[in-house]
């Protein structure tokens, strides 16, 4: 009976050490090093990635205000703005690579995680309400519409998009984006690598294909940013959204890379959480835009 209990409660240590140093068949379960912290809190150092992206990012919309229509972009004037978007990209991934590497380094403990996601939560909360203002200036221009406008919305002349294209088509695909990451979501719990990753890379390849539809659409339409109040907020919205796309996009590609790196821990996935909820909030954006502003508003 001895011999019995001894060799029990030796399995069981060798079982808790082999889950503690990851030695479980499926590596989605190895845990990050552990830091020698005395407190639960991380304390950043000094870095100069935020005023580098924030110089890039200001340097970059004049930019994008003038790159409607995209039929007229001629590389001699937006050459210096596409050296301010390159160190704004560049900024984006030097940021979410020292995330990267503080978590490997044990630094993100729980009231870390907490911390992310409570401050990521808020980021989202500012986003709605940047959103919630372009239809406060949609809906007032468009239900009361004023003698300039010539009491009519949309004002006269003006070519509009059919809703039942390429619209359709790019709703059809932000839909399909949001199951795909929500089923790479469930199969990452679940410990499905394959399943997850596949599920991943689909949600990027849709959401690179969105980017491509909007430029397409951009590219044919007889509509310009000046053409009217109606071209500012149909630009404004639907431009800024697609930025919101294209950084969902990059978001999602790093969560994909450092998946396939083994990188991507079944309790510990603050940055694929954070990731899926921006995506689902640029779904939900995106459905009030065509909603409203492609279907009822034309």
């Amino acid at each position: 009976m001895f011999k019995y209990f001894f060799r029990s409660k030796i399995f069981d240590i060798i079982h808790r050490q082999a889950w503690l140093f990851g030695m479980f068949n499926n590596p989605l379960w190895s845990p990050r090093q552990l830091n020698t912290q005395e407190h639960g809190f991380h304390i950043l150092k000094k870095q100069t990635i935020a005023s580098v992206l924030t110089s890039g990012f200001v340097g970059f919309l004049p930019f994008f205000i003038y790159l409607f229509p995209l039929y007229e972009l001629k590389l001699e004037f937006y050459k210096y703005h596409i050296v301010y978007l390159l160190c704004t990209v560049y900024s984006i991934f030097l940021w979410l690579h020292c995330i990267i590497r503080e978590s490997e380094a044990g630094f993100h403990t729980l009231q870390v995680q907490r911390g992310l996601l409570v401050g990521f939560f808020m980021f989202i909360l500012s986003e709605v309400m940047f959103f919630f203002s372009i239809f406060w200036a949609f809906f007032y221009f468009s239900l009361d519409p004023t003698a300039w406008l010539g009491c009519k919305w949309p004002p006269y002349d003006l070519k509009i998009w059919n809703v039942f294209t390429l619209p359709t088509l790019n709703t059809i695909i932000l839909l399909l984006s949001g199951v795909t990451v929500t089923l790479a979501h469930q199969a990452i719990i679940l410990g499905e690598r394959i399943d997850s990753l596949t599920a991943l890379l689909m949600t990027v390849i849709l959401g690179v294909e969105f980017t491509l539809c909007q430029v397409f659409e951009y590219t044919h339409i007889q509509l310009q940013i000046n053409e009217s109040v109606f071209g500012s907020i149909f630009f404004f919205s639907t431009g800024f959204h697609g930025l919101h796309v294209l950084i969902g996009t990059i978001f999602l590609s790093v969560c994909l890379f450092e998946h396939f790196n083994y990188r991507v821990l079944i309790d510990q996935h603050v940055g694929l959480e954070c990731a899926i909820w921006y995506w689902h909030f640029v779904d939900v954006v995106w459905l009030f835009l065509f909603v409203f502003i492609y279907f009822l508003g034309t």
